[in-house]
C-alpha cells in the first residue's frame, strides 16, 4: 500500500533544513498557492485572506481553499491508497486523511493557545472568578466533515496555584467542564 503526505503550509512557517525543489508546474485548485516537494511529500504554501482565518475554521479553510481531485489526478499511474494532507501554521494544525477516490475519511487537529470561543470563555469566567488562562490547547477528531470529538485544555493561575480544566465545547454549558 502506497500513501502521500502532503504538507499545507500557512504564511510564515519555516521550511527548515529540508532540500526544496521547485517544481515547474502545478496544477492544484487552490488560492494563493505555491508548490514545492521535499523528499517523500509535497508541501503547498496556501496564504490566509485574514489573520487567523485557517485556525478559526480549519475544515470550512481547508474547504475552501484546496481541491484534492486535480492533484489525484495528476498523481494517476502511482497507485497511491490514500493520501493524508497536513494544513499548518505557527499555532498548529490539521491532518485530513483522503481516501484514493477523494473521499473525506477522517480528521485531526490540534492547536495552542488560540481564542476560545464565548461560551467557554464565559463558563470560565463564571466558575474560575480571579483565575487567569495562562495557555489552553484545542484538540479535535472526526469522520468525513464532522467532528466527533472537541476538547479544550485549558491552564489557569490564580497567584501560584495553578490548575488544567478540560472543557467539552458541546457540552460546556451543562456537565462539560472538568478540572484537575
Amino acid at each position: 500500500m502506497r500513501k502521500l503526505v502532503i504538507l499545507l503550509l500557512l504564511a510564515g512557517i519555516s521550511t527548515g533544513q529540508a532540500q526544496i525543489i521547485q517544481l515547474d508546474e502545478a496544477r492544484v485548485d487552490a488560492k494563493n498557492t505555491k508548490i514545492i516537494s521535499d523528499g517523500d511529500g509535497l508541501k503547498f504554501t496556501i496564504l490566509e485572506e485574514y489573520s487567523n482565518q485557517f485556525q478559526k475554521n480549519p475544515l470550512t479553510f481547508m474547504n475552501e481553499n484546496f481541491d484534492i481531485f486535480p492533484f489525484i489526478e495528476q498523481m494517476r499511474g502511482k497507485n497511491y491508497v490514500s493520501y493524508k494532507v497536513q494544513f499548518r501554521n505557527s499555532k498548529g494544525y490539521l491532518n485530513a486523511n483522503f481516501d484514493k477516490k477523494g473521499t473525506l475519511i477522517s480528521t485531526s487537529q490540534r492547536f495552542k493557545n488560540i481564542v476560545v470561543p464565548k461560551e467557554v470563555s464565559r463558563e470560565l469566567l463564571a466558575k474560575y472568578k480571579g483565575w487567569a488562562m495562562t495557555k489552553n490547547i484545542y484538540l479535535a477528531s472526526g469522520k468525513g466533515d464532522d467532528l466527533d470529538m472537541e476538547l479544550y485544555k485549558i491552564t489557569m493561575k490564580n497567584g501560584k496555584k495553578s490548575k488544567i480544566v478540560k472543557i467539552t465545547p458541546s457540552r460546556s454549558s451543562s456537565s462539560g467542564l472538568v478540572s484537575y
